[in-house]
């Protein structure tokens, strides 16, 4: 059965077409939500203070890209009144300071929704208000020395045949590979160009769009004269009795991904409120020790169902899910997903409502056929500087089996879930999202797109220069940053002898000095740090609705050791990247067993007990992939 013609149908809106956004970050954090929404249709207007945005010429046209740039002195206070003007009549407010300094300048949170009660007030802090080092500044490089960053892992690489050829050789045989390259050499390869992961832009480049978010149905906001280019198109949040729900409560989806980025993908959205089913083989179809492993800290918070998708008792499972959820992910090839039910034409002769969202290796918004290429987290660390950036380029290093690249995609999955249930809400259908590991280890270096090649790279690079870089006092280690180094005039308030001084101090004592000159320095904390200071092992809360929400207070960065009903004691990070007064983080459960939830879910859909023991006896569904009660097959 062929797809109906339903071109005709699509329209040019976006999901955010009419969104008011009023920006007041600086450097990189607030910049890149700003323009991530930007991308997506949304009305951004920058409020820049006259110092400029803290980043050189190439990466502030990048981040200012689509939006509305104001240069404004909040100190004065007919600029400011201009300012309120602005955010009274705003969806959402962006900022990323210092905890304190956005109340000083008038426009705090409690501030804005006094006179907006409906607005999104998005903060950014390095370090969250309930925490003691809330008073930095939040260089990222403090923040990596506080999380661990500095300690990672090294794999040997091997020789036979020149680079490009196993890439090559390895690619066309379906194996994920890429050859080693610098940042400057991705920016200019044809598969980045085009597809449209890195576009040409004036004197520099520039990353594609984060998602891409197609939808039949959807038609731009009426204009406006005045301040806003767009009628207002968002009806402000409701206020009054604010219910301890989650934002997606109500809200199903179905998590066909596996490893990291789309599992993360759905994970958050379960911690948002959402019931995640996740939908896996009846026997794994990769390594399963290393599935699960990943799995204990990117699947909580799921339902679990096994079902064998190749056979068509299988099959008849998924479209009756399908007919009863929102959002669809996963990470599969094109062509797999075809193949098993769930490309985004398949999932619409389901239902023309439900959501789909792909994350693959290498997909761009310009070129689909880019999607068909596999890929991981590290074969694109190699591909696009990232391996070379981190180890030298005569020595490139694995920067993590599972990089900032996994979990950004993953977050940027949940966040084309959510573009489309937003686009859902007005009016669309035959609603599909994607995005790519590629996408976001571009994004990850946007500082170093339109370098000049002089940033250090190597595993024995300590920083930029003496006053942003990793230092050692006499007995550790520690990073301190006098600020950007893209607004600091070079050797202005930062003695000559300011590596012997550290040297003669302590890491306290280093840590202190800093501070009293309104620096960021941070003592070096290691994964076995963490460890150690992390609290007795707990048992996690079930993640149904009655459960008791997790509390917003506490500091930022934390871990804890989990029990999981296996028996494994494993330690995760604290969810607390999500702190939000509209409603508590939700309690997630422990990751399921592969299957463990397949007779609930099947008697969700009408399936009576014997139609369930049929399903057991033919082999098309399990509730375990290992034999006595053990998470981890041995």
């Amino acid at each position: 059965m062929g797809m109906p013609d339903r071109s005709k149908d699509r329209q040019d809106a976006t999901a955010l077409s009419g969104l008011r956004v009023v920006e007041f970050g600086h450097y990189l954090a607030g910049p890149l939500a700003g323009v991530f929404l930007a991308d997506q249709g949304a009305d951004v207007i920058v409020v820049q203070p006259p110092g400029g945005s803290g980043t050189d010429p190439a990466t502030s046209a990048i981040l200012q890209r689509g939006k509305s740039v104001r240069v404004i002195d909040l100190r004065d206070v007919d600029a400011a009144a201009r300012v309120r003007v602005l955010v009274e009549a705003a969806d959402v407010v962006i900022e990323n300071f210092r905890p304190g300094v956005m109340d000083r300048l008038g426009f705090g949170y409690a501030q804005v929704v006094a006179t907006n009660p409906g607005v999104i007030y998005l903060s950014l802090p390095g370090f969250s208000r309930h925490d003691e080092r809330s008073s930095m500044p939040g260089w990222e490089g403090a923040i990596s020395a506080a999380c661990g960053f500095y300690s990672d892992l090294s794999l040997p690489a091997f020789r036979r045949l020149p680079a490009q050829e196993w890439e090559q050789r390895l690619t066309e045989s379906g194996v994920p590979a890429a050859m080693q390259r610098t940042t400057a050499e991705w920016v200019e390869h044809a598969l980045a160009l085009g597809n449209g992961i890195v576009r040409r832009a004036g004197d520099h480049v520039e990353p594609g769009p984060q998602v891409d978010v197609t939808a039949a149905g959807l038609t731009d906001p009426e204009t406006a004269t005045g301040t806003w280019p767009h009628a207002r198109t968002f009806d402000p949040i409701a206020t009054g009795a604010r219910p301890a729900t989650g934002w997606l409560d109500g809200i199903t989806v179905l998590d066909l991904s596996n490893v990291i980025a789309g599992p993360s993908c759905a994970r958050t959205l379960a911690e948002l409120g959402a019931d995640v089913v996740q939908i896996v083989p009846t026997v794994p179809k990769m390594g399963p020790r290393q599935t699960l492993h990943f799995g204990l800290e990117v699947n909580p918070g799921k339902r679990s169902i096994a079902v064998d998708l190749a056979t068509e008792g299988g099959q008849g499972v998924l479209r009756d899910l399908i007919a009863r959820a929102d959002v669809l992910a996963h990470n599969c090839l094109p062509h797999q997903a075809r193949r098993l039910g769930f490309d985004p034409d398949s999932a619409h002769r389901v239902d023309r409502r439900v959501i789909t969202v792909a994350m693959t290796a290498h997909g761009g918004p310009d070129q689909a056929a880019s999607d068909l290429l596999p890929g991981y987290d590290p074969t694109l660390q190699a591909a696009t500087g990232i391996m070379t950036r981190y180890g030298g380029e005569r020595t490139p290093a694995l920067h993590g089996l599972a990089s900032c690249i996994d979990y950004f995609t993953g977050y940027s999955g949940a966040f084309a879930a959510i573009l489309g249930l937003v686009a859902r809400s007005r009016s669309g259908y035959d609603i599909s999202a994607r995005t790519s590991l590629a996408r976001m280890a571009t994004w990850i270096q946007l500082p170093f797109l339109n370098g000049d090649g002089t940033e250090p790279s190597g595993l024995d690079a300590s920083g930029t220069d003496p006053a942003d870089q990793i230092y050692k006092a006499r007995d550790g280690w520690l990073f301190l940053s006098a600020g950007d180094r893209s607004t600091r005039t070079p050797g202005v308030g930062v003695p000559a002898d300011l590596p012997a001084r550290i040297a003669r101090y302590t890491v306290a004592e280093a840590v202190r000095y800093a501070l009293e000159q309104d620096w960021a320095a941070h003592p070096i904390v290691t994964g076995r740090m963490m460890r150690r200071a992390a609290p007795a092992a707990r048992n996690p809360a079930p993640a149904k609705p009655e459960a008791a929400p997790e509390s917003s207070e506490g500091p930022s960065g934390r871990v804890e050791f989990v029990d999981h009903p296996s028996g494994l004691r494993y330690w995760v990070p604290v969810a607390s990247w999500v702190r939000s007064d509209f409603t508590p983080r939700r309690s997630l459960s422990p990751a399921p067993f592969p299957g463990q939830h397949t007779a609930e879910i099947l008697a969700e859909l009408g399936r009576t007990p014997q139609d369930i023991a049929q399903l057991h006896s033919a082999a098309i569904v399990a509730d375990r992939w290992a034999t006595g009660g053990l998470y981890l097959p041995r």
